[in-house]
């Protein structure tokens, strides 16, 4: 058993209806914020409904991070989301930054 930490937060790579791409990594609070809204509308969990919760992670993740305007909805940026891909992430959090120069 590894005793390394890994993040299980995606990293996304949002494409809209005019062309923008965004890139963002949703954070543990952006999933926690997903559960809640999940539980009060009644959605299905992350496991049976991927592609709502990439979504609704990449909404309130670029948001947070003032790439989209707090005033888009979330079914607003939704119905303009025409791809969401999650992006592998290669590096491990917890290794040592090895590049010094």
């Amino acid at each position: 058993m590894s005793d390394k930490v890994r993040m299980i937060a995606p990293h996304l790579t949002v494409l809209m209806d005019d062309g923008a791409i965004y890139h963002v990594q949703a954070n543990n609070f952006d999933m926690l914020l997903y559960e809640r809204t999940a539980r009060r509308k009644n959605w299905p969990g992350p496991q049976e409904a991927q592609i709502e919760w990439m979504t609704y992670l990449a909404w309130h993740a670029l948001q947070r991070e003032a790439q989209i305007p707090k005033e888009v909805t979330y079914d607003d940026f939704s119905a303009r989301c025409m791809s969401i891909d999650p992006s592998p992430v290669d590096t491990d959090p917890s290794s040592p930054d090895l590049d010094t120069g």
